[in-house]
């Protein structure tokens, strides 16, 4: 009765994994239409979980052909991330995005507005990053106006 209801247990385990895979996405979806990344929490880590998450797709993936890169809307506290003078404290995150961005499979894009907050030119950023004038005018716009979605 006890190898009964191992059996019966490992079977109902295989089952759910089954299941779990036909609900994950594939990943050549990612490179098919436009995403936004969304970072709520403002934090570094946070930023690090989505730039992973987004190079896991693309090394699983290796699309072949033209596609927009995913894009990422900094807007809150987690800008400073991409300030020169703090590059030795977040290399790991600033060298995972640099990389990224040289194979175009992210865009990311500070708002100036949060810069003048912060007390910071534009020109302290590092170069890879481009800037927008209002962060959040930028993630409707590309929502609303351009049908991005989040990823």
């Amino acid at each position: 009765m006890k190898a009964f209801a191992a059996v019966l247990i490992v079977l109902s385990l295989m089952s759910s994994l089954v299941n779990a895979q036909d609900l994950t996405p594939k990943h050549d979806l990612l490179f098919e239409g436009n995403y936004l990344a969304r970072i709520g929490n403002n934090s570094p880590e946070e930023l690090e979980r989505a730039l992973v998450r987004i190079e896991q797709y693309f090394l699983a993936d290796q699309p072949e052909g033209d596609y927009e890169p995913v894009v990422i809307v900094l807007h809150g506290p987690e800008v400073r991330l991409f300030m020169r003078d703090r590059y030795q404290k977040h290399k790991h995150i600033v060298d995972l995005a640099a990389r990224l961005t040289a194979f175009n499979v992210v865009d990311i894009r500070v708002c100036e507005t949060r810069m003048g907050v912060l007390g910071q030119p534009v020109s302290s950023l590092v170069p890879f990053v481009s800037t927008v004038p209002f962060g959040l005018a930028e993630i409707d716009r590309l929502v609303n106006d351009e049908q991005y979605l989040y990823f």
